[in-house]
């Protein structure tokens, strides 16, 4: 798995990005039986760009190290994270046998700068410009199994992010797409989603071959 971290864990001391779910992976180990590899943002930087290229290529380097299975690549991502997922999936959308999303979306929450949209993919960018975002972001991952987390009390992303994405895939056609409201959650909901027992169950049935 290939996990994307929230924008407060973004430095340089390779440590801080493991800081959400590391007691989470420590209390529920036989969850986790998979490598879950944890690259860091560098400050003021996005999912985009450098960054996207340095995660993947970590990604990369840890399957040929450890003899990964290159059909079970899982992507997953929370807050800033969570919309570099669906940014990353977009790019690269034969890589990964299914995505993760906690308390992310597909719009920005501000304006974008001419810098950092200059970092965007084609793929991003055509979608992030099209009259409706979510719709061509459905129809362009409409075959990707999705399992989404979002906390309906978010005060950071709304919560509406999450819900017109889901909405969105299932009207392109997508026949795997979880959608899960944690009830009375804030933004803080990324411990409660790789707390659930059932994620690890769906994300075991799921490969690109």
């Amino acid at each position: 798995m290939l996990y994307l971290h929230g924008s407060n864990r973004r430095g340089n001391n390779n440590a801080d990005q493991i800081a959400d779910i590391a007691d989470v992976i420590e209390k529920n180990p036989s969850n986790f039986n998979f490598i879950v590899v944890f690259p860091q943002c560098q400050p003021e930087t996005y999912w985009a760009g450098p960054m996207m290229e340095q995660a993947l290529a970590a990604l990369d380097q840890t399957v040929k190290e450890f003899n990964g299975d290159e059909h079970r690549l899982y992507l997953a991502g929370y807050s800033m994270g969570g919309f570099g997922t669906w940014q990353v999936a977009i790019t690269h959308p034969d890589k990964f046998a299914a995505l993760v999303p906690v308390a992310g979306g597909i719009e920005p929450m501000g304006k974008v700068s001419d810098e950092d949209h200059a970092l965007l993919s084609p793929e991003v960018t055509a979608a992030a410009s099209s009259p409706d975002p979510f719709r061509a972001f459905a129809e362009a991952l409409r075959a990707m199994p999705v399992w989404i987390v979002h906390g309906n009390k978010d005060d950071a992303v709304p919560v509406e992010q999450s819900r017109r994405i889901a909405e969105a895939l299932k009207a392109a056609g997508d026949t795997d797409v979880n959608y899960v409201e944690l009830d009375g959650v804030n933004h803080a909901s990324v411990k409660p989603a790789f707390s659930d027992p059932k994620l690890f169950q769906w994300l075991e049935k799921h490969s690109t071959k």
